[in-house]
């Protein structure tokens, strides 16, 4: 039953929540097949591994730090314009990678590149949101699983062109980034001129003082940052992890598959449910059923490991989708402001996470320094209570005030 109703509720999306959901599928295709181009470069610049961590950490804060900055145009510009720019703008500069010898120019690409990125996904995330209606969990379900699938996508889709015709071979992306803002441009277009596929994308219009909660927003941007903590130094450590428990190579990754797709199977489920139940309950029940199945998986072995490696990644993702929607409805005015800081601000801590966790391994071991990650949840549930205890004040004060009148 609980099946048929996640699947149902995606009957009612409209089609340009999934444009957006494509366009987010093709721009996550043209950034991030760096990893696997970085060992070419370091045979063919003689780079060091301190240089590559320097490109990394430019993919990483370019397309994280300056989304606030864009998240506010995105409230008072086009938003369809935007995401067709930054699709055009990211597939140009990716490509040029392949074609310079020079390393600053490399990592000028990547920066240049990495703010198409951060103009995109405020702009694009807004626009999945209003899209959805009375949707908008499943709506945004669908943009954070095509995000998702888009990551999953281009290592493969680089790597093979890559083992074909070498650094050249990024001229590819050009071809997909200009290729995807015209399919895009014209679909836009289209939406546009059919009220069947959504609504516009006017720009939020100012709101009453009342329309919005800076703590809420601010505590739900600290839930996400303690996901993100929690998920980044999970993916990052998982893999060693399992080998040093016994696994090979391959099953290690086949492991990994399998949290990864149980993940994005997870935003699928959270977001309509989230619709019905409610956002926080969504959350702090994901949250608080994380820690212990994550414990579980790396405390038990054979099918029951894997259930709960699944199980983890279930619950991990279900709160993807839903906390983006929380972050926009505690900041009504400002959608695209609001998803930048979730989607900016609040993946931060990922690699600041697995750092530490790192450190910590290097120390204690690493099943010592992974069976931390287990209290991490706890801090998001806290932060999402306290999200829940301001929205009901705010909602007591607004009941309180024409009575006072």
């Amino acid at each position: 039953m609980l099946k048929l109703n996640v699947l149902s509720a995606y009957r009612g999306v409209p089609k340009l929540t999934y444009l957006v959901g494509l366009s987010h599928l093709l721009l996550e295709m043209c950034f991030n097949f760096l990893p696997v181009v970085y060992p070419i470069l370091i045979l063919a610049l003689g780079l060091t591994y301190g240089q590559v961590g320097v490109l990394a950490l430019i993919a990483s804060t370019s397309t994280t730090l300056v989304q606030p900055a864009f998240g506010a145009l995105s409230d008072r510009l086009n938003r369809r314009g935007m995401i067709v720019a930054s699709l055009a703008w990211i597939g140009g500069l990716m490509a040029l990678i392949g074609y310079t010898q020079n390393y600053w120019l490399i990592a000028a690409f990547i920066a240049l590149g990495g703010l198409g990125s951060a103009c995109f996904h405020p702009a694009a995330a807004a626009l999945a949101a209003s899209a959805g209606g009375p949707r908008r969990g499943a709506s945004m379900a669908v943009f954070s699983v095509s995000g998702n699938l888009g990551v999953a996508l281009s290592p493969l889709l680089m790597g093979l062109l890559l083992a074909r015709w070498g650094l050249p071979g990024t001229a590819a992306l050009a071809l997909l980034g200009l290729g995807a803002a015209a399919l895009l441009g014209w679909q836009f277009r289209e939406a546009g001129r059919s009220r069947r596929l959504g609504p516009a994308d006017a720009p939020t219009l100012p709101a009453a003082p009342a329309a919005g909660s800076r703590l809420a927003l601010a505590l739900v941007v600290l839930f996400v940052m303690a996901r993100s903590w929690f998920q980044g130094s999970l993916y990052t450590y998982l893999p060693s992890l399992l080998q040093e428990s016994g696994f090979s190579l391959e099953q290690a990754g086949a492991l990994f598959s399998a949290l990864l797709f149980s993940a994005s199977l997870g935003s699928l489920m959270g977001g309509p449910l989230s619709d019905t139940l409610g956002r926080l309950a969504v959350v702090l029940g994901s949250l608080a059923l994380l820690g212990p199945a994550s414990w579980a998986a790396l405390h038990t072995s054979g099918a029951l490991q894997v259930t709960f490696l699944i199980a983890t990644g279930v619950l991990l993702g279900a709160s993807v989708p839903v906390g983006l929607i929380m972050a926009q409805e505690a900041w009504p005015r400002g959608a695209g402001l609001a998803s930048s800081l979730a989607m900016g601000l609040g993946w931060l801590p990922s690699g600041v996470g697995a750092w530490v966790v790192g450190r910590m391994a290097d120390q204690n071991g690493l099943p010592a320094a992974m069976n931390v990650l287990a209290f991490i949840p706890l801090v998001g549930m806290a932060f999402g209570l306290g999200y829940g205890w301001s929205q009901a004040r705010r909602k007591s004060a607004a009941a309180e005030t024409p009575a006072a009148g």
